[in-house]
């Protein structure tokens, strides 16, 4: 998958997530809450981030890209733990309503990441 391919895909996963999100607030009637903008950014970034430094690596031995794969994944779920501790910790009120949108953003953005990493590991082989 081209660099431009997978940045096309990232951000129109976070769109589309951004926009169901709006919508589930409209049809339920909850309040929409500045701090969610943590998790539209932080998601799409990182994973980004995440799989520009994997993808540097895929045509390197097999051992260090699962060296790099696994310390990848570690390094984006430590930071996300981190980022949903301060935000629960500093906004009781919404902390059911974040930590779904959370869950669901990180869900979604593993998937994407794992998904294109595979797919570019077969192509290889």
């Amino acid at each position: 998958m081209k660099k431009n391919q997978f940045f096309t895909i990232n951000t129109l996963l976070a769109v589309a997530l951004a926009c169901f999100h709006f919508a589930i607030l409209k049809v339920l009637s909850l309040e929409w809450h500045a701090i969610y903008l943590s998790v539209y950014l932080f998601f799409p970034i990182a994973t980004l981030l995440v799989h520009q430094s994997l993808m540097k690596q895929i045509d390197k031995r097999p051992q260090a890209f699962v060296t790099y794969f696994m310390g990848g994944m570690t390094a984006k779920l430590l930071s996300s733990l981190g980022i949903l501790l301060v935000v629960l910790y500093t906004n009781r009120e919404i902390k059911v309503a974040y930590t779904l949108l959370f869950m669901i953003y990180y869900l979604a953005f593993t998937v994407l990441s794992v998904l294109t990493l595979f797919k570019a590991l077969k192509q290889k082989n």
